[in-house]
């Protein structure tokens, strides 16, 4: 049975086939036998911003899509077709990326988009701990069915929607009112981040 482990960066996939004997440097992989061992490079995909009207008008305001969609991001194409060609070789998935939501995320994206059916056939690395052999062995015997964190995935897709939806309609409020031919960027991190800094500058 032939097994693709995903790790979230090609550092951790180095990581995890410093558990393994006799591995190979492919292009995109390392390959350990029956293990093959590859890596998104964070987020492969984004939301397709083409959900929303091209047109930036009040009375399209607020903006909510029905569904929304993926691309991949620049630069992503090349690892995402090696990832999508490997999964064509193996019986079974052993997510490996960050645990967290983001690299929950990046996973589940990588195997949706990649048109993986299987889910009883994907098992979840988890493991907080720096990434030794020894570590990495330890979380290979205990690996955990993936609908486990399915909680997580969701959170993490509220998370993703949530940003995008009040970047969208607050950048394009903001922007429209202000009427100065300038894009003002707002985000749910990065508006209140700037308010701080601009207290902080005020302070001084």
């Amino acid at each position: 049975m032939a097994i693709l482990i995903l790790a979230e960066k090609p550092s951790q996939a180095r990581d995890y086939a410093k558990a393994f004997k006799n591995c190979k440097r492919k292009e995109g992989y390392i390959d350990c036998g029956k293990y093959l061992i590859t890596w998104a490079i964070g987020h492969l995909f984004e939301i397709n911003d083409n959900i929303a009207p091209k047109r930036w008008s009040l009375k399209s305001l607020p903006i909510f899509p029905e569904r929304f969609k993926l691309k991949l991001r620049r630069g992503a194409g090349k690892q995402f077709r090696v990832i999508k060609e490997l999964l064509k070789r193996v019986d079974e998935v052993w997510i490996g990326t960050d645990p967290g939501r983001e690299g929950e995320l990046i996973a589940r994206e990588i195997l949706l988009m990649a048109g993986w059916k299987d889910w009883n056939k994907v098992k979840r690395i988890w493991t907080s701990e720096a990434l030794t052999p020894e570590v990495v062995k330890k979380a290979l015997k205990n690996l955990k069915p993936a609908k486990e964190f399915d909680g997580l995935y969701y959170s993490a897709l509220a998370r993703q929607h949530s940003d995008w939806i009040v970047g969208i309609n607050l950048t394009r409020l903001v922007s429209l009112k202000a009427n100065d031919n300038t894009v003002w960027s707002v985000g749910r991190v990065q508006t209140p981040t700037l308010r701080l800094l601009v207290e902080r500058e005020n302070e001084i």
